[in-house]
């Protein structure tokens, strides 16, 4: 089988995903064609992703764009600037002689359901999603099966018109060793762990003042600052002298550093969110880049495996509370249990080959 998969830039998120299934899908000997939607398939698309990161980046109007296209017009909205990508798909979908085309993006998703629906081609068009509510920019008759984080995810597809057959609740797909588990249980210190995504928050460093000056008791605390060079070198000599602080740049090993943390204070990005749901972290959320981050922090709130604080000012109160409370802690590990139960890289795998298989012997 010949997989073509869809990745857009914006964060990280995106691609590790992507990247995370070209590996899989390699593994049982299918080959891969890996493309960044906007950057190679679009003149326009240095632009265009440099753009949506300022929009994201700007919460309260990204909510608006986000909450404005979210119905059964966004598709609408965003193709005019992803037409021409069309074409370079079209050629590479056709020269290269694809089987199955995957996206972890919404808007790339649409462009290869619109390639399909005026060029009768046959392939089955997958997408995953990273997120767990759905959108409106998702839909699209023409997508053959979606891959989502859960029932959750999925009755918000199906609240959208999109048919349960082509849901399957196997989860955000992250990388393999995040699936290696660990016992947990309440460090003396605490151990936190701080993270803002692959862009760095820069609430992370408010939020990390408070948590400092007012904990009541000897915390442990790792902050990853992404990319955001400025905001690790800032935080660094800020806290240079606190042996219980320690700053970091980008890392590649958050699977480890999740294994020694006893909670996880973060945006809820939808692939770092997951990581900790397979690892079965806790996590505290005191901000967002709004729009679909908002719609994660309402699912991982209410399915009980994180909290949040009314403001970045009384997180430090939230960890007392939880320390003081340790049923509490455990009722949030048994949740995240609850929801990665279903969660199958190997079922994912062989989803793409029935599909593939379907398509294949039709006649």
């Amino acid at each position: 089988m010949k997989c073509l998969i869809l990745y857009a830039s914006i964060g990280g998120g995106h691609k590790q995903a992507a990247e995370t299934l070209k590996t899989a899908l390699e593994a049982r000997g299918h080959h891969v064609v890996l493309k960044t939607f906007y950057n190679e398939l679009s003149k326009r698309g240095g632009f265009i992703n440099k753009s949506l990161e300022k929009l994201i980046m700007t919460p309260r109007v990204f909510s608006r764009f986000y909450n404005l296209s979210n119905n059964r017009f966004g598709n609408y909205m965003v193709l005019p600037l992803l037409l021409k990508s069309i074409f370079r798909l079209r050629k590479i979908i056709d020269e290269q002689d694809i089987d199955m085309v995957i996206s972890t993006h919404a808007f790339a998703a649409t462009t290869v359901a619109r390639l399909k629906r005026r060029g009768k081609r046959h392939f089955p068009l997958v997408q995953v999603v990273t997120d767990f509510t759905a959108h409106g920019t998702h839909i699209a008759k023409e997508v053959d099966a979606y891959v989502v984080a859960g029932a959750y995810t999925a009755q918000s597809f199906i609240a959208k018109g999109v048919p349960a057959a082509k849901l399957h609740p196997l989860g955000i797909p992250v990388r393999p060793h995040f699936y290696n588990k660990v016992t947990r249980a309440l460090h003396d210190p605490i151990n936190i762990l701080v993270m803002g995504g692959s862009l760095g928050d820069k609430q992370m460093a408010t939020a990390l003042d408070y948590m400092v000056s007012g904990a009541k008791r000897p915390q442990h605390i790792e902050v990853i600052c992404g990319r955001n060079e400025s905001l690790r070198s800032e935080l660094a000599e800020r806290y240079a002298d606190n042996p219980l602080v320690e700053i970091l740049g980008f890392c590649t090993d958050i699977d480890e550093r999740m294994d020694r943390a006893d909670l996880l204070i973060t945006k809820p990005g939808g692939i770092t969110s997951t990581e900790a749901l397979v690892k079965e972290l806790p996590m505290l959320i005191p901000f967002s880049y709004g729009g679909h981050e908002m719609a994660n922090t309402t699912f991982l709130t209410e399915e009980g495996v994180a909290l949040k604080p009314e403001n970045l000012a009384a997180i430090p109160a939230m960890i007392e509370e939880l320390l003081a409370n340790p049923a509490s802690y455990e009722d949030m590990l048994a949740a995240t249990r609850r929801i990665n139960a279903s969660y199958s890289i190997d079922a994912l795998m062989e989803l793409f080959e029935s599909l593939a298989s379907s398509v294949a012997t039709a006649p």
